[in-house]
C-alpha cells in the first residue's frame, strides 16, 4: 500500500486534470510550439505530489521542455488544485488514434482531389486570369495617383462682384494636414509668389492633431506673411488640438461653462493658445468669430472667420459678431471663411458674404468622373447625386453669392484617387 502522498489519483481524474491543463497550457505557447508539440505529450499518471507526462513524439524535446516545462507545471497545479512536481518520461512514437483520423481525413482530402476532374483548376486559371489584369491595372493606377499627390494642382475661379474695381485675387490654402510640398514647402511658397495674390487665407486643418510639432505650419506663414497678408481661421483640427473638444454646442457650454441663457464666446479667447500666440507674433491674422479690415488698391475689404462652424454652435456663439461683419459697412467687400461648409448646407441661402470660403470634405478623397466623390464623411455616399444642397468640392452658389469648397493640399493618409492636392485662386472683378 503507498503512502498518502504517493497514492495514485484514478483514470478519470487525471484524464480531466489533463484535459483541463492541456486546454490552459496550449494559451500559453506560440501558436507554432501549440501545433508542433502539443498533440505529443500525455499524461500518464498521477499522485498527490507528482504528475508523471509521457513524450510520444520522435524529435528531441529537451530544448523545448527547458522553455515550456515550467509552464506545463504550472498548468498541472492550477488543474489539479495543488502543486505539483513534474516528471516527463519518453517512449517510442506510437500513432494514437487521433493522428490516424487526422491523417486519414487528410489522404480522403487528396483521393478527392486526385478524383476530381480538371475542371476546378481550368476554372481557377480563367478567372487567374481575368482578375490579375485588373489587379496590375488597380496598382498601376494607385501608384500613379501617389505619384501625381506629391505635387498639387491649381483651380482658378473667376467671381464678379461691382464693388471691385481692377482686380482682387485672393488665394485660398486648406487642409495641408502638416505637408510638405519640396524642403521647407519651397515649392508651395515659390508659386505662391509668383501668383502675386492680395489676400491669403488659410481656412483651417493646416496643422494636423496627430503631430506633436507644428513646425511645418508656423515655418509655413513664417514665408507667407512676406508675400502677402495672411488670414488663419481654425479647423477642427486646430480646435482638437488646443482646446481639446469637438466644438458641438453641448461640449462647448461644458467646456466654457455656458448655459443657454449666458452663452459668452470670449471665454475662448481667455484659453491658453500658443498657436494664435506664435502665429499673431509673425504678423498672422489669426480670426475666432470676429473679422478684420484691409484695404486692397483702395478697397476695403471685411474677412470673417468662424471658429464655431458647427450649425447648431454657430448662431448662439458667433451670431452677434457674424451680424456686425454682414450689416456694417456694406460698401466694404465681404469675405467669409468657414473651415466646414455644413452651416451654409443647414441655413441655406442668405448674403452671408460676397465670397464664402471653405475646405474640410477634402473633395471626398476618391473622386470619379460624372459622379464626383465617393463618400463624404457627413453626407455619406455619392452626396453629389444626391438631392439637396451638399457642398464638397468646387464652386456653387448660394443665394447669388459665390461658395468655393477646396479640395485641400493633404497628401498624407488615405490614398486620394482622381484628386490632386488643390491649391484655389479666386480673381475678384467687377464683371
Amino acid at each position: 500500500m503507498g503512502t498518502e502522498k504517493n497514492k495514485k489519483v484514478s483514470g478519470s481524474s487525471t484524464h480531466l486534470v489533463w484535459e483541463v491543463a492541456r486546454r490552459r497550457w496550449s494559451k500559453t505557447l506560440p501558436d507554432n510550439a501549440a501545433e508542433e508539440w502539443l498533440e505529443q505529450f500525455e499524461l500518464t499518471g498521477m499522485t498527490e505530489e507528482k504528475a508523471v507526462v509521457v513524450y510520444r513524439g520522435s524529435k528531441d524535446p529537451e530544448e523545448f521542455l527547458s522553455k515550456y516545462s515550467d509552464g506545463l507545471r504550472e498548468c498541472l497545479s492550477w488543474a489539479a488544485g495543488r502543486k505539483l512536481e513534474l516528471q516527463v518520461e519518453r517512449t517510442p512514437e506510437r500513432k494514437t488514434p487521433e493522428i490516424r483520423v487526422r491523417k486519414k481525413k487528410k489522404e480522403i482530402r487528396k483521393e478527392k482531389r486526385k478524383g476530381s476532374s480538371g475542371r476546378g483548376q481550368r476554372w481557377l486559371r480563367q478567372l487567374l486570369f481575368v482578375l490579375l489584369p485588373c489587379f496590375v491595372a488597380v496598382v498601376v493606377f494607385i501608384g500613379i495617383n501617389v505619384l501625381k499627390n506629391r505635387s498639387f494642382k491649381e483651380t482658378f475661379y473667376q467671381v464678379g462682384n461691382g464693388k471691385v474695381d481692377g482686380n482682387l485675387r485672393v488665394i485660398h490654402i486648406s487642409d495641408l494636414h502638416n505637408t510638405v510640398f519640396g524642403k521647407d514647402n519651397q515649392e508651395l511658397i515659390r508659386r505662391i509668389g509668383r501668383l502675386s495674390p492680395d489676400i491669403l487665407i488659410l481656412s483651417g486643418d493646416i496643422i494636423d492633431e496627430n503631430d506633436a510639432s507644428m513646425s511645418v505650419t508656423l515655418d509655413l506663414c513664417r514665408q507667407l506673411v512676406d508675400i502677402a497678408p495672411v488670414y488663419y481661421i481654425y479647423g477642427n483640427n486646430e480646435a482638437t488640438k488646443i482646446y481639446g473638444i469637438e466644438l458641438r454646442l453641448d461640449l462647448i457650454d461644458e467646456y466654457l461653462g455656458c448655459t443657454e441663457e449666458n452663452r459668452d464666446f470670449s471665454g475662448f479667447l481667455e484659453k491658453e493658445d500658443e498657436l494664435k500666440t506664435m502665429l499673431e507674433a509673425m504678423g498672422v491674422h489669426v480670426l475666432l468669430n470676429s473679422y478684420d479690415t484691409l484695404e486692397v488698391n483702395g478697397l476695403p475689404v471685411d474677412v470673417y472667420g468662424v471658429l464655431t462652424s458647427n450649425p447648431y454652435a454657430f448662431w448662439p456663439y458667433a451670431g452677434d459678431s457674424y451680424r456686425e461683419f454682414i450689416d456694417e459697412n456694406t460698401d466694404h467687400l465681404k469675405l467669409m471663411v468657414s473651415h466646414e461648409p455644413y452651416i451654409y448646407e443647414t441655413y441655406g441661402e442668405g448674403h452671408w458674404g460676397d465670397l464664402v470660403l471653405c475646405g474640410h470634405t477634402h473633395g471626398g478623397l476618391v473622386r470619379l468622373p460624372y459622379l464626383g466623390a465617393v463618400y463624404e464623411r457627413k453626407n455619406g455616399w455619392f452626396p453629389e447625386r444626391k438631392r439637396g444642397e451638399y457642398y464638397v468640392s468646387g464652386k456653387y452658389d448660394v443665394g447669388g453669392y459665390p461658395l468655393i469648397v477646396n479640395n485641400g493640399l493633404s497628401n498624407r493618409g488615405a490614398v486620394r484617387i482622381n484628386n490632386q492636392p488643390e491649391l484655389v485662386i479666386i480673381d475678384m472683378n467687377r464683371y
